[in-house]
């Protein structure tokens, strides 16, 4: 299963089903306040508090995971624990979990966004001019507004573009509206802080400039948007396509300033994750400061109820996370590194076997995250003839890939419930063909991007 699936939880005893989870929202809770502080203060002691909460937390995740994220997980920090201990270094460890110690507050931090959000009247505005649109328009619009809304809210944005759709309309017109949403989604993983697919591939490759490698992945994102465009709604002219980009006016102001506050503290020299980390509380409570007490109980409540929930996303992160470490610290590949030619290795296929390979593991079920952690610090380390921007943008854009087509992922069981539609029947062949257009025109895209970036550096 596909880590961006619906946790399948394992049975637990009565007693312990209703506990856990509340315990694991307040140990979570805890982490995040302790990494928010620690990010400002750098204060020690509130880093081995972080560290500390963190293996707590993984504990009870364990408890609550699926026994594949289970398994997963013990064969990943086997081989990590392996590696650490036969380099005679089992402080790797340590370190690893220190790296991935910022997840456990960009995770809520993005929670908190997606209840604040959903909570503002923006949403409502939002789905009434979407209502007012209909065939093939109101699918071009479910596709804009994904990409648009989905590159804060991520899956939270199905919930806001039902637009009676599911409800009133055709099976056709739900399953074009669903593919449209998947899409949308999929196409802004390529270019949005607000993924976990960014925030762990430029962590790997520290690199790699945020703003830099959003901007190539907005080209990216563009692509995907123009080719399903091209291919699902071939009838709608330039006027009708304004039209149904116009309820995205309502968002323009509010994305703005969050993009704009986590490319600042990104500028001031805060990594990506740890921007969007800070960026968001700040943002949301200077929003619900003027909502009142009921809407803020209201947010606080849908926050706190879904931290219990991040058991499967935390131990994949964790576990990647401690495994690049290792990696990157084996005396081979630290020597490869260094002592590889340039000029005999050919970056592009890299870049093509990287996207090919990470895409190839989402559709058996596998997390790109896993790939990812064992690739970037490989690649990341030395002279292989790929620029570090086009090196993370490959990498979410395999994400994204992935995500447009694989049955295992959250935006397919998402939209196919929120559209009431089976799974299986957004999975047909002119999506493949979109998928397989996509892969070839990002791949060269990529490549280009590559070359352009290492002539100019």
């Amino acid at each position: 299963m596909h880590p961006d699936a619906p946790p399948a939880q394992a049975p637990l005893p009565p007693a312990s089903r209703s506990r856990l989870p509340t315990t694991a929202s307040a140990c979570l809770c805890a982490l995040w306040l302790a990494q928010l502080s620690y990010l400002v203060t750098h204060w020690p002691a509130l880093g081995w508090c972080s560290v500390a909460l963190l293996a707590l937390f993984l504990v009870m995740a364990l408890l609550q995971a699926s026994r594949h994220m289970r398994l997963l997980f013990a064969v990943v920090w086997a081989l990590a624990c392996a590696l650490a201990l036969g380099m005679g270094r089992p402080a790797l460890l340590w370190r690893g979990l220190e790296q991935a110690m910022v997840f456990g507050a960009f995770l809520p931090s993005l929670l908190l966004l997606r209840a604040t959000a959903q909570s503002s009247p923006l949403a409502s505005r939002f789905r009434e001019r979407c209502a007012r649109l209909d065939g093939p328009q109101a699918v071009q619009a479910v596709l804009l507004g994904a990409h648009g809304l989905g590159s804060v809210l991520s899956v939270g944005v199905m919930g806001v573009l039902t637009i009676g759709l599911a409800r009133d309309a055709s099976e056709r017109q739900r399953i074009d509206s669903a593919g449209a949403a998947i899409r949308g989604m999929a196409t802004s993983v390529m270019w949005s802080p607000f993924f976990v697919a960014m925030g762990f591939s430029s962590q790997l490759v520290p690199a790699a400039p945020l703003a830099q490698v959003m901007l190539a992945g907005l080209g990216l994102g563009l692509i995907g948007l123009a080719l399903s465009m091209r291919l699902f709604t071939p009838g709608i002219g330039w006027h009708a396509s304004w039209q149904a980009a116009q309820p995205l006016s309502l968002l323009a102001v509010p994305m703005a300033l969050t993009f704009g506050a986590v490319l600042t503290l990104n500028a001031w020299g805060f990594g990506g994750l740890q921007a969007v980390a800070l960026a968001l509380p700040v943002l949301c409570a200077t929003y619900l400061a003027g909502r009142g007490g009921a809407t803020v109980a209201l947010v606080t409540r849908t926050t706190l109820s879904h931290f219990g929930r991040l058991s499967d996303e935390m131990l994949v992160v964790v576990g990647a996370s401690v495994l690049g470490v290792c990696i990157a610290a084996l005396p081979s590949v630290q020597a490869a590194a260094q002592g590889v030619d340039a000029a005999a290795v050919h970056g592009s296929w890299l870049l093509v076997v990287l996207v090919a390979g990470l895409y190839t593991l989402g559709q058996i079920g596998v997390h790109p995250m896993i790939g990812a952690g064992l690739v970037l610090p490989v690649l990341g380390s030395g002279a292989f003839g790929i620029h570090p921007v086009a090196l993370v943008s490959a990498t979410v854009f395999a994400w994204g890939l992935s995500a447009s087509s694989s049955i295992w992922t959250l935006p397919f069981a998402t939209a196919a419930t929120t559209f009431d539609v089976p799974v299986t029947k957004l999975w047909h062949g002119q999506a493949l063909r979109y998928t397989l257009l996509l892969g070839l025109a990002g791949l060269a895209y990529l490549l280009g991007l590559n070359a352009w970036l290492l002539r100019a550096g």
